[in-house]
């Protein structure tokens, strides 16, 4: 069953506020006045035995130690099982393969019929890059895919609502619904992939519900790394 916005908000303590603002456009002396309501967000503080579940940011000196020293492939063992959200998009595929090329174990959840991740499975040794289905808003597909994992990233992007998935379902939701089955988990690290134009007040739905993104991560980890990459452009980037 989908769930609408303002359900998943309910259930799951987001907090939506709306304030009307108006606009008056004066063009050929005509006054025409706007009401646009202006969307916050913000999430509850989560409880603090989420919280305990992920080691500080100083306990992983030696996994990312293990990780620097691990410099012979593809064929290496690095330490790091990653869950890669968004491994189809032209940025997750030069993620999927970095991680691949040191060594490491990479789950790749996708929705459909998996068409788009199945070249990725060259990107490292043979059973390393593991492909797994999933859907994002069944809390136990998600679970399935980041069970083991000491490294999640979101790298989730949409520049246009769908039918299913608004701009909100993609970057709020969605980092909300990883970001607490990672704590629950106890993952060690979590890396959230935002935009450099991320701002609570921007127009953009995108830019905007990227930032409520970021605190929504922020508030199960609050070590976590924030990413804010400019524009991209190179191969996939349809």
């Amino acid at each position: 069953m989908l769930l609408s916005k303002h359900s998943y908000l309910s259930r799951h303590g987001i907090k939506y506020t709306s304030s009307p603002i108006i606009c008056i456009n004066n063009h050929n002396s005509n006054c025409h006045i706007l009401c646009i309501n202006k969307r916050n967000y913000a999430i509850d503080t989560p409880p603090e035995d989420l919280q305990k579940n992920v080691p500080a940011l100083q306990e992983n000196i030696d996994m990312k130690n293990l990780t620097l020293q691990s410099s012979t492939g593809r064929s290496s063992v690095s330490g790091v099982r990653a869950t890669v959200f968004g491994a189809s998009s032209a940025l997750g595929r030069h993620i999927v393969n970095q991680l691949g090329r040191m060594g490491s174990q990479v789950i790749l959840p996708y929705r459909g019929d998996g068409t788009e991740v199945r070249d990725h499975k060259l990107m490292g040794d043979l059973g390393q890059i593991v492909p797994l289905p999933y859907q994002i808003r069944d809390k136990r597909s998600v679970e399935r895919v980041i069970q083991d994992s000491n490294v999640v990233i979101n790298a989730i992007n949409r520049r246009r609502e769908s039918r299913n998935f608004s701009m909100h379902d993609t970057h709020v939701n969605a980092t909300h619904m990883i970001a607490r089955t990672a704590a629950e988990l106890g993952v060690d690290r979590f890396i959230q992939v935002s935009t450099a134009n991320a701002s609570p007040d921007s127009p953009s739905r995108q830019f905007s519900t990227k930032y409520h993104g970021e605190q929504v991560a922020k508030a199960f980890y609050p070590e976590a790394t924030i990413i804010r990459p400019g524009q991209m452009c190179g191969n996939f980037d349809w």
